[in-house]
C-alpha cells in the first residue's frame, strides 16, 4: 500500500514514510470553478473584473469594492445586507430625478 505522510501519520502515528510506500502522486482537490464576475458601470462604459467576493459576520451593514493588487476588485459584503450570495445575479442602482 502506498501512503501520503498524512495517511501515514494518521495510520502509523509517527515518522516519515519510507521510500518504498511513499505515493508518488499525492491526490488534490479539485477545486472548485468559479464563475467569471464582473461589475458593469452602465452608463460609463466601464467594466471591472471581481476577483474576490468576501461575506463578512457582522451586525455592520456594508458593501465595499475595492481594487486589490492584481487589478481585480473585491467585492466585501456582510451577511446582514447578503445572506446568500449565491442567489445574486445583479446590482442595480436607481437614479431618480426629482
Amino acid at each position: 500500500m502506498k501512503y501520503t505522510q498524512k495517511q501515514w501519520d494518521r495510520e502509523i502515528g509517527w515518522g516519515k514514510v519510507p521510500e518504498e510506500f511513499k505515493d508518488d502522486k499525492p491526490k488534490k482537490k479539485k477545486k472548485e470553478k468559479q464563475p467569471k464576475r464582473t461589475l458593469v458601470l452602465e452608463g460609463i462604459g466601464t467594466e471591472l473584473d471581481l476577483g474576490k467576493i468576501v461575506q463578512i459576520n457582522t451586525d455592520k451593514k456594508m458593501i465595499v469594492f475595492e481594487e486589490m493588487s492584481n487589478g481585480q476588485w473585491r467585492f466585501t459584503f456582510s451577511s446582514s445586507v447578503i445572506d446568500d450570495p449565491k442567489k445574486l445575479t445583479a446590482l442595480k442602482i436607481v437614479r431618480e430625478e426629482e
